[in-house]
């Protein structure tokens, strides 16, 4: 019950820079022995990960569960969603964790600044900068009303902005422009 969940849920390929998430999560790992990391998913990189998790001496806090069917309770389940990615498309994940109330740290890449909005719904970190992926989860791990005031914003903003009957409106008044 007292464990910190810190999670990435991603396909484990270079885009999605699990080995920065992995990186930063050592860092703050003798600050919180409390903490752990899942990585749900699977891909070239895992012996990689695997092997650079062993070299940091984390195998008892880094759990990698391979692909799953049930990523949105995992995600449910997390303190922090970790999402370090170097180029996205637009990161579903995220919606789901904004709507599941789960506090995010991504990077700030691609379509992810339009979705979540830096120390708004959400925390961000140029793409690849260990060193502020580092401090940023630093500080979510150390802040429990940090972490539920980001969170209750992003859940908002998810259903206001990014609800389904909100995307099928913008949708269809886009389309009805074109004619």
């Amino acid at each position: 019950p007292s464990a910190l969940l810190v999670g990435m849920v991603c396909r484990l390929i270079e885009q999605k820079g699990v080995v920065y998430g992995l990186q930063a999560f050592w860092r703050v790992s003798a600050r919180f022995p409390q903490a752990h990391l899942l990585i749900a998913g699977d891909g070239p990189l895992r012996g990689e990960l695997e092997r650079q998790t062993i070299s940091y001496r984390l195998r008892d806090r880094v759990h990698f569960l391979g692909w799953r069917d049930d990523a949105r309770a995992i995600i449910a389940a997390l303190d922090v969603l970790l999402a370090p990615s170097l180029w996205e498309g637009f990161g579903l994940n995220l919606l789901e964790a904004m709507a599941l109330g789960t506090p995010i740290l991504a990077s700030s890449v691609s379509a992810i600044p339009e979705i979540i909005l830096d120390g708004e719904t959400g925390l961000l970190a140029p793409p690849g900068d260990v060193d502020h992926l580092t401090s940023s989860l630093l500080l979510l791990l150390s802040d429990t009303s940090l972490r539920t005031q980001l969170a209750e914003a992003a859940a908002r903003r998810q259903e206001t902005i990014f609800g389904v009957e909100q995307m099928a409106d913008r949708t269809l008044a886009f389309y009805r422009q074109l004619d």
